[in-house]
């Protein structure tokens, strides 16, 4: 531990060395039956909270009293991708490190103090490695939008998503204008417990209600203002809760103000999967797993072309060893590529 305590803090600093890298090996020290979290947690706890500083780039201060309200599940997938990125290996690890800071002390507590019981049943619902496969697919699309030159990228119902602040070094090296959208709720308390991330000076916090067309102004502005440049926008886990008339209003809406070139990535809930009905008893968003289907329906929204990316796809592509013997597939979500 001497390594990065006192002046070897300093050295690390100074020599610019990778401090996620570091936080990685640390949380490779996972509770078993005799090494239980209390004890991990007593011998790393001022050394993890230097390392946390260092990646936001100030003080080590408690923020996460106010954490992101859990709308549309967001909290239950954070903690998720907290415990993947704790207990799991190789490509089955989720790479976000940084959203257990989005959690409470009590929720991190809750995932150090799970058992070997109680995360093999996690393991076996379909949804577990989905989360980690989905994280790691939308990762690669912030990557290949810089790479094709995209300089514009937007993470809409952005919750406990970290990638501006993960990918924050390398999206200011390309000068990358970058913002967050959420419902207003979320969105308030994400602009305030973000704040002290690294990099988060560089993002701009919007709110929207997708269902309610009259909230989306500034979100609109922020796309108008690229001109023509092209713009990444991409969701995670939204489509799925919007009514059908809005959603549709809303497809029609991002392709007339996206500029050419731009990019619309989002996942979406199978048709047939479940009733497709929210509690009010409105028709919530579902599209079929067909690719052409697909084609003409945001052909007709106005974008160029999509491409239809399914979960076994998906699944294949970033966790090469996972496969039905490890948990059953999920079978419920896709995503779609839609350029304008």
């Amino acid at each position: 531990m001497a390594l990065v305590s006192g002046n070897g803090e300093s050295a690390l600093r100074e020599a610019g060395f990778p401090v996620w890298k570091l936080i990685r090996e640390l949380s490779w020290a996972r509770p078993t039956s005799t090494w239980k979290p209390p004890m991990i947690r007593s011998k790393m706890t001022g050394v993890v909270d230097r390392l946390r500083a260092t990646l936001r780039g100030g003080p080590a201060e408690d923020v996460s009293a106010s954490t992101i309200p859990d709308l549309a599940n967001l909290g239950k997938v954070g903690r998720l991708r907290h415990i993947q990125s704790i207990y799991e290996r190789n490509d089955l690890r989720n790479p976000d490190i940084l959203v257990g800071e989005l959690l409470t002390p009590e929720e991190r507590e809750s995932c150090w103090r799970i058992n070997e019981r109680q995360l093999a049943s996690m393991r076996r619902d379909s949804f577990y490695y989905f989360v980690v496969a989905r994280t790691k697919f939308l990762d690669q699309v912030v990557l290949d939008a810089v790479a094709s030159g995209i300089r514009r990228v937007l993470v809409l119902g952005a919750g406990t998503d970290t990638r501006l602040y993960r990918f924050g070094g390398h999206l200011a090296s390309f000068d990358v204008d970058v913002a967050e959208c959420d419902q207003p709720a979320a969105a308030a308390v994400k602009g305030q417990v973000a704040k002290t991330f690294k990099y988060s000076d560089r993002v701009q916090y919007l709110s929207a209600d997708l269902n309610e067309a009259a909230s989306c102004g500034r979100m609109w502005d922020w796309i108008d203002a690229g001109g023509t440049r092209p713009t990444l926008v991409f969701a995670e886990g939204v489509s799925g809760y919007i009514h059908v008339p809005a959603f549709e209003r809303f497809l029609k809406d991002m392709a007339s103000h996206l500029a050419k070139g731009s990019l619309f990535v989002y996942d979406f809930k199978r048709s047939g999967t479940d009733a497709g009905m929210n509690q009010a008893g409105k028709p919530i968003f579902r599209m079929p797993v067909d690719a052409a289907w697909l084609l003409e329906k945001h052909t007709s929204a106005g974008f160029a072309r999509s491409v239809l990316t399914s979960t076994p796809a998906m699944m294949r592509d970033h966790l090469p060893s996972w496969n039905e013997s490890i948990s059953p597939a999920y079978d419920q979500d896709a995503f779609v590529h839609a350029w304008r």
